[in-house]
């Protein structure tokens, strides 16, 4: 198993152990509020992060926020039914897929616009 490790934005950083990723949770998939970030320890990713995003409950994109931010090291799995992408790193693109195993139908997401992913599950950052 391997171990979380909390990192709090500061002047200094603190870690602190959090325990064992629990199963089909995904530890490079990270909340992003209030400047802590929960990561996994040992994962090596070319850009961290590549994409800060916003999930809602609702398919317009208001009520029920999931703030998050994903490096490019793999697909993930995309909760809510509304999208919206605040930032992308320079080199990076991001793509949405029906099925999360980043498969299936899929569109590119752009910074700032409301997508409807009810039937969407999956998301892949690319980077170069």
């Amino acid at each position: 198993m391997f171990a979380h490790t909390l990192i709090l934005a500061a002047a200094s950083l603190a870690t602190v152990s959090l325990g064992a990723i629990l199963p089909g949770t995904n530890p490079i998939l990270s909340a992003d509020s209030a400047g802590i970030e929960a990561r996994n320890a040992s994962a090596l990713a070319l850009v961290d992060p590549a994409v800060r995003f916003t999930t809602y409950s609702s398919r317009t994109c208001g009520g029920g926020e999931t703030y998050l931010k994903a490096t490019d090291a793999g697909c993930f799995h995309l909760s809510g039914e509304g999208l919206t992408i605040r930032e992308i790193a320079d080199t990076c693109r991001v793509f949405v897929y029906q099925i999360d195993s980043c498969t299936g139908a899929e569109f590119q997401a752009e910074i700032g616009y409301c997508d409807d992913i009810q039937l969407y599950y999956g998301m892949k950052v690319f980077c170069h």
